[in-house]
């Protein structure tokens, strides 16, 4: 489970560095941030769950 706003590398970021190195790895994103956006981003970055 990641937050989109972390500390340095944001949380969306972190998802993607994450399924490059462990593709098996299962993100969920956990944010009170509904930035348009957001969701296509997590998308893009293999996310499996998305809630705001």
């Amino acid at each position: 489970m990641l937050d989109i706003d972390l500390p340095g590398l944001d949380g969306l970021s972190a998802a993607k560095e994450l399924h490059d190195r462990i593709p098996e790895c299962r993100i969920l994103i956990l944010t009170g941030l509904s930035q348009p956006g957001n969701l296509l981003r997590a998308l893009q970055s293999h996310v499996r769950g998305f809630i705001l």
